[in-house]
């Protein structure tokens, strides 16, 4: 029975240039184009031929190159300019014998790498490709030494440093890797044919994509330090603006507690002269003259405390004493009074305090208190310090303060200016501004 085999059931290439049988009835043809093994199968209409060309160019040779090709005892040999080749020719060889794998070709943003190796693009050392930072689209072509069909074999792989676990194509032997880290690379390949006949060794293929410039060390070290450099710039700054807010604000506070003091002064200097005016007036030069002596040391004491924001307890305590003497002699002793400091505790001798900042309260228990009272008046003032805090404890027997402010219908000036004092002493760093006034 004679039948025709072309390009409808299953021949690559009619152009035979040798024909050989196997054991199996299956057709070895020897072609310019390749060399072909053709197998028998059927469909509905008929018997077809699967017809497949064997890669002799894996094995070093091509089509050109064969000379002549023969079949003995299960083999075919090939032969010409490049060696000689032996293929098992049975089905159960070709379908089951572990199969190689390759990498035929590869591309870095749709170049080949032997492109980009002759531009001088890309380097390779020591068998490792190293490719510029902008090339990171790649892709590889895998292949095999497989005698059987195309859709016969599977293929595996993983990117060593991209891919936990291996991956399978399901058809087609090419991968793609798109936006790749710079960094180092092994990409391992393996085949397997239908009777999962899986390669012994995986291919492997070491390339290496060169990092940008911001990806390097350097840059990054660079770019920490100045990022460091510019929060200490920036936290330096705000401490330099934070003391520039607190100098001004503290020159304020100095030139307001200035003022308060300015204040002070002539308010207290106004009382004293209206005693010495009322003496004049009553004729009593005598008594005028030893109440300007006591007056005009105070004075002196003073003027010498207005320079000072703040001064010792000492100096606080012989200036009180010395208004007090004023206070008793302008009202013809009128009342008694006790001055006392806690001699004890040695931290008072080293307490400051703003100049004038006691007299305004012992002049409103004088005026207010002690002045109204008919009979025996009394005043005792007492300085110590408790719990790191400043004590001056003032006590008269007179009409009280709620009686007092009642009588008078005012609250004293005296004492608002060291309210404001105080307040002002707090502000400029120099006093704790935390005080309390009991009654």
């Amino acid at each position: 029975m004679l039948r025709t085999i072309d390009k409808e059931n299953g021949l690559l290439d009619p152009n035979a240039n040798h024909i050989e049988f196997d054991d199996e009835d299956n057709i070895w043809m020897n072609a310019f184009t390749g060399l072909y093994w053709l197998q028998c199968g059927t469909k509905s209409k008929g018997p077809v031929y699967y017809s497949r060309r064997i890669p002799l160019h894996l094995a070093g040779m091509d089509a050109p190159m064969i000379d002549r090709i023969d079949y003995h005892n299960g083999k075919l040999y090939t032969m010409g300019v490049g060696g000689m080749l032996v293929i098992h020719t049975s089905s159960k060889a070709l379908n089951h014998h572990p199969i190689a794998t390759y990498l035929v070709s590869g591309t870095a943003n749709g170049r080949t790498f032997e492109s980009l190796l002759d531009a001088g693009i890309a380097h390779q050392h020591h068998a490792i490709l190293s490719l510029p930072s902008a090339y990171r689209q790649l892709s590889f072509e895998m292949g095999t030494v497989y005698y059987g069909f195309d859709d016969a074999i599977r293929y595996s792989y993983r990117l060593l440093g991209q891919d936990a676990e291996w991956k399978t194509l399901l058809q087609g032997n090419s991968i793609n890797y798109s936006n790749l880290s710079s960094g180092t690379y092994t990409l391992e390949c393996r085949s397997m044919n239908l009777s999962d006949a899986e390669s012994n060794t995986s291919c492997q293929y070491v390339f290496r994509i060169e990092p940008a410039f911001y990806e390097t060390w350097w840059f990054r070290l660079g770019l920490g330090l100045f990022g460091f450099a510019l929060i200490v710039f920036l936290i330096r700054q705000r401490d330099k603006r934070k003391q520039n807010e607190n100098r001004i604000a503290m020159q304020l506070s100095e030139l307001k507690l200035e003022a308060l003091q300015s204040q002070m002064n002539p308010h207290f200097i106004f009382n004293a002269l209206n005693s010495i005016q009322n003496y004049i007036l009553q004729h009593d030069e005598l008594e005028a003259a030893r109440y300007l002596s006591k007056f005009s040391k105070l004075m002196r004491k003073t003027l010498d405390h207005s320079h000072h924001q703040l001064i010792a307890i000492t100096d606080i305590v012989q200036s009180l004493q010395m208004y007090l003497e004023l206070e008793a002699f302008r009202f013809n002793h009128e009342f008694t009074y006790h001055l006392s400091i806690d001699e004890e505790d040695d931290r008072i001798h080293t307490l400051e305090l703003p100049p004038m900042l006691l007299q305004p309260f012992v002049e409103n228990a004088i005026i207010h208190g002690l002045m109204p009272k008919q009979g025996d008046k009394k005043l005792e003032i007492h300085l110590f310090l408790k719990q790191n805090c400043f004590y001056c404890v003032i006590e008269d027997n007179g009409v009280g303060r709620q009686h007092g402010k009642a009588r008078e219908g005012h609250i004293s000036r005296g004492q608002k200016l060291t309210e404001g004092m105080i307040e002002s002493s707090g502000n400029s760093g120099k006093l704790n501004r935390k005080y309390k006034l009991l009654m």
